[in-house]
This record gives C-alpha cells, structure tokens and sequence, in this order.
C-alpha cells in the first residue's frame, strides 16, 4: 500500500468577521491510499497575501491559485466590483468562462487566440503505465487537486488507458499511442519516443474544445501542446514538469 503524501489546500468560502472578510480554507493532505487528515482555518486579506507568497516560493501551484482566487474576490468586494465574495464580479461574462468549482477558466480556441511564433520545443521522456482498454470505455482525466481536467471516450479500436507518473489517467487512441511509445524494461511500462512538440506556457487558467471533442481545462503554469492542425490539448503544471525535458 503506497504511503505517498499530498498536500492540499482548499478554498471553501467566505465569512464577515469582526468587521471584515476572510476566506475559510480546508488545509491538510491524503494519501493514495484515500486517507484524509487536516484543519480548517479563518484568514484576513494579508494573510492569504503572505500564504500565496510562501506557496509561489515553495512551487505549490495547487495552493498559490486558492490563495490567488481568495485574494481577488474579498478585493473586489472591497472596491465594489462585487456585492460578496462569494458573488461573481459584476462586470463577469458568463460565456466566455467554464467553472469548476470556485475556479475559472477562460474559454479560448487554442490554434486561433494565441502567438504560435513564440512557442518552444520540449520531448516528453517519462516513462508511463498503460493498458489496452475496449471500445467505450470512458476516462475522465481527474488531478489530485480535483479538478476534473476532461474525459474520452474510447473509439471502435479501443484504447490505452495511460496512468503518468503523477498519477493522473487519461485515454490515448491505440493507433496513436502505439506511434509514440515503444515498450519498456517491464510489462505494462511503455517509454514514450524523442518526438520534438511545440509547447506554448499558459498565463492563465484556460479552457477549450480538445481533439476529441470534450472540453478541457487547464491552469495557469500549463502548457498547451501543438503537434499539428486541429490537435492541440494541455497539460498541467506539475504533470508537464514530471513528464517533459525542454529543448
């Protein structure tokens, strides 16, 4: 049984208290093995300043963006751009957002709504798991944080269902998968091939038809990754740092 331990810390809502907003946060970690330990607490403004800083210094993305969402919503209010926190702003268009939970995501069409000419170049190099799944078989792509990032549906052909190293699953049509990994030093184990793709660094949390046709959902610190027309998707910050080596 693995003993692996993840942090986590959630955004739950917001309270008036003693004369000003805070935000209540569930702070604590999991295991792989399901297993949930922690606190919440109640911080003011310049706290969950202090807190975002610490989590960009220490790389936790996850908890830099929960700080980063609380900041912004009890600064609106403060200015009047919202009624609560826990209200959207007042100038917010709904359509051009996905939510998932208190998080946003802006709508874009990846080959149109950025500058290409600036992308770099990386090659995937992690080895992953993977196993041959049938016809219709459905995957949702879920990140340890929660974010349910999107889900496929597996063709006529079949699939592999690819578990990474960080342990998010996703689904890889069998043709393709089998022309970008090769198998490794043991069963189930497949290496993916030096394939040079172009990768574009992600500003803002995003989200955006993917080639199969779901949406998906990545965050700010991501990437999105163009191997040629109509085939753009993403990943996550942590997961491209896991699997990719730039250049």
């Amino acid at each position: 049984m693995s003993q692996h331990i993840s942090t986590i810390t959630n955004l739950m809502t917001y309270k008036f208290d003693n004369g000003t907003w805070k935000a209540a946060f569930f702070i604590g970690n999991f295991t792989d093995a399901g297993q949930k330990t922690g606190h919440y607490e109640l911080l003011g403004l310049q706290d969950i300043k202090d807190r975002e800083q610490i989590a960009i210094t220490i790389g936790d993305q996850d908890a830099a963006l929960e700080y980063d969402t609380a900041e912004a919503a009890i600064e609106d209010t403060l200015a009047g751009r919202r009624g609560t926190p826990n209200d959207l702003p007042l100038d917010f268009a709904e359509h051009l957002y996905s939510a998932h939970k208190d998080e946003l995501f802006k709508v874009v069409n990846p080959a149109a709504d950025f500058d290409w000419t600036t992308h770099g170049i990386a090659r995937k190099t992690a080895p992953v798991k993977a196993e041959l799944v049938p016809a219709g078989t459905v995957v949702k792509t879920i990140m340890a944080s929660g974010l349910v990032e999107t889900k496929k549906t597996a063709g006529p052909d079949g699939g592999y269902r690819v578990t990474a190293q960080t342990g998010e699953q996703y689904l890889v049509d069998k043709a393709k998968f089998e022309k970008l990994y090769v198998d490794g030093d043991a069963p189930g184990i497949f290496v993916p091939k030096p394939e040079a793709r172009k990768v574009l660094p992600l500003e803002q949390n995003v989200a955006f038809q993917s080639p199969w046709g779901e949406e998906m959902r990545i965050r700010s610190g991501g990437v999105l990754v163009n191997p040629g027309p109509k085939q753009i998707y993403g990943i996550q910050p942590d997961e491209y740092k896991a699997s990719y080596t730039p250049g």
